[in-house]
């Protein structure tokens, strides 16, 4: 097989590879919405949203009369959050600059919040914790979705005591997420792949 050949195969692989991530996001995406019964016109807060990719999935959703807040700590991701909103053609996405102990939502901002493979990487989880608290509305839902530590692998830098590898136990989450005022509705292992779901609500009081 000539060199052009083989460039053409890996070029097709790799195509084919990121229409099946773009196809399984949108799906796991429409189960995300479908958990926190995202409707037009709801605002919603992709925490740690890395790329942008969900945060342009949701702001689809929530159209223009909704809003997007997209935090992330890492300050080279603001500008890609900021790239994937106007490729997208949307204007409707919030670009916020997240800190160790706050998230930087505004309070009560919120009707919905969602955690995609972030919570494992909290530093200060009760302080994070009572952020998301104030930027969610009474009532309102919190879906994390993460995965149970790799048994050989390191955690993730400057975590608390107990996670055992890179990623967050189901139950430790559980016990953090009511510990910062939170009510479990929903935990289901075996959501997509290894990753695991729990949805919480704030209380009405």
């Amino acid at each position: 097989m000539t060199r052009w050949r083989l460039l053409a195969l890996a070029t097709l692989v790799l195509a084919l590879g990121f229409v099946g991530y773009v196809r399984l996001r949108a799906v796991q995406a429409d189960r995300i919405v479908e958990v926190l019964g995202l409707q037009p016109g709801m605002s919603v807060a992709d925490v740690g949203a890395g790329r942008g990719d969900w945060s342009v999935e949701l702001a689809r959703v929530v159209g223009p009369e909704g809003r997007v807040f997209a935090t992330e700590i890492d300050e080279g991701r603001l500008d890609d959050i900021e790239r994937a909103s106007r490729r997208a053609g949307l204007d409707n996405i919030r670009v916020i600059k997240a800190e160790t102990r706050d998230t930087g939502l505004p309070e009560a901002c919120c009707d919905a919040i969602l955690l995609r493979h972030v919570y494992h990487h909290l530093t200060e989880p009760d302080a994070t914790l009572a952020s998301l608290r104030a930027a969610l509305r009474r009532g309102g839902l919190m879906a994390i979705v993460d995965f149970e530590p790799w048994g050989w692998s390191a955690s993730a830098a400057d975590v608390p005591p107990g996670r055992r590898g890179h990623g967050m136990p189901m139950e430790l989450l559980q016990d953090e997420v009511r510990g910062g005022g939170f009510e479990i509705v929903r935990a289901e292992s075996g959501w997509s792949g290894r990753d695991y779901l729990v949805l919480a609500r704030r209380p009405q009081d």
